[in-house]
């Protein structure tokens, strides 16, 4: 049996990659979708939240 700290903590990460996840996928389809992401605050922070991983991706991809 796992403790159930241990649980509530695999929980709490599979729960924070999955919006992650879905974090990524919404970017890609706004970027696909060629919307503009200057003056719109919430898009601004969906940028700033899903750069850094991206970065990494980009440097390896042309």
């Amino acid at each position: 049996m796992i403790n159930p700290f241990i649980q509530a903590l695999i929980f709490l990460i599979n729960t924070i990659f999955g919006i992650y996840i879905l974090l990524l996928m919404l970017r890609f389809l706004l970027t696909l979708m060629q919307v503009s992401f200057r003056g719109n605050q919430l898009l601004q922070l969906l940028l700033k939240l899903t750069n850094p991983p991206l970065q990494l991706l980009y440097a390896f991809v042309p």
